[in-house]
């Protein structure tokens, strides 16, 4: 009898090691994949796909962490607390991949545009009452602009083409949800960069007035402005695809569905549903599309020589390929 229960022993640890490692593997699949987000319409993708089940379909689990600055989220990626960069301004990242051997891919263009009457992707704006017609009338007043680096290289790259120089105007970082209340009390006579869905809300609302239809345009067409970033070694290859592929199914659904696409905002923004029907949405490009890779090459060179990157990109290694 005694010959059967070594091997019989042996059978037993090999079934409850077998059991244990599945469930262990189960464990770290189902890990999800922590996502970094600005609370604005530049997120509209990953919101969306996240909202439809784009996610899911492709057999990946999210979770969605909001933050209030590019920095803080270029900060978070480099020290492992996020995986994946839903929102991310260029400028924050291209700076953080000079300092960490490019971590950040870019595979997911948030173009701010220009178009005709009031229907660009972001603005200036101006306090009703304050006297306010030009971009050269707010000398000496105080703005808002978008906390991080991000508001600060556009106020510096941008407004010497429209007539006034950076340090004639008085800046304070204020986050987007803040925006309309400053206004209200008349802390703020301004939004420098007033991005959607809250400068659609300031409009609505009466309390802005535009003054710059399309400021971050100034710079160039189809600005590039921030996008959504892998970062290196954090997902397989084939969840690096999946994942792209559950936003290319966003940005797909956004130009089929805009109405739809638009509620997404209403769980990731401080806007009510009811308030949404009007915003304006950007272009978005997936980083596989030549013109795509050509526009963000034109933006990284052209903030270089504003001033707006510490370092130009050597290569165009910080674009992800799909």
């Amino acid at each position: 009898m005694k010959k059967f229960l070594l091997p019989l022993l042996l059978v037993l640890l090999a079934i409850i090691g077998g059991i244990y490692w599945v469930t262990q593997t189960d464990q770290v699949e189902r890990e999800p994949v922590r996502v970094a987000y600005l609370p604005i319409g530049a997120g509209l993708p990953i919101f969306v796909a996240e909202e439809q089940g784009f996610f899911d379909e492709q057999g990946l689990s999210v979770k969605l962490i909001e933050f209030k600055t590019s920095n803080d989220i270029a900060a978070a990626g480099l020290s492992g607390r996020v995986d994946v960069i839903g929102t991310g301004a260029t400028n924050a990242m291209l700076d953080a991949n000079s300092n960490a051997n490019g971590q950040f891919r870019l595979f997911l263009a948030n173009n701010y545009v220009k178009r005709p009457q009031g229907q660009s992707t972001d603005f200036v704006l101006a306090r009703p009452g304050a006297n306010i017609e030009s971009y050269a009338d707010f000398e000496g007043r105080t703005v808002a602009i978008f906390p991080g680096s991000v508001g600060e290289v556009f106020l510096n790259a941008v407004s010497p083409k429209l007539g006034l120089e950076p340090d004639e105007v008085e800046t304070v970082a204020i986050p987007p949800a803040q925006w309309l209340p400053s206004l209200q009390s008349g802390s703020i006579d301004g939004v420098f960069g007033a991005v959607e869905p809250f400068a659609t809300f300031i409009l609505d609302e009466g309390v802005g007035e535009i003054v710059v239809d399309g400021y971050y345009a100034e710079l160039m067409s189809d600005v590039p402005a921030s996008g959504a970033w892998f970062i290196s070694g954090k997902l397989t290859e084939d969840e690096e695809r999946r994942f792209y592929a559950a936003i290319q199914q966003a940005v797909r659904f956004i130009v089929t569905d805009e109405v739809t696409a638009r509620q997404a905002l209403a769980g990731y923004t401080a806007i009510p549903a009811e308030k949404l029907s009007s915003i304006r949405l950007q272009d978005w490009r997936m980083s596989g599309d030549e013109g795509t890779t050509n526009s963000l090459r034109t933006f990284a060179d052209t903030f270089f020589r504003q001033g707006g990157l510490a370092e130009q990109p050597a290569s165009d290694d910080w674009i992800w390929k799909p």
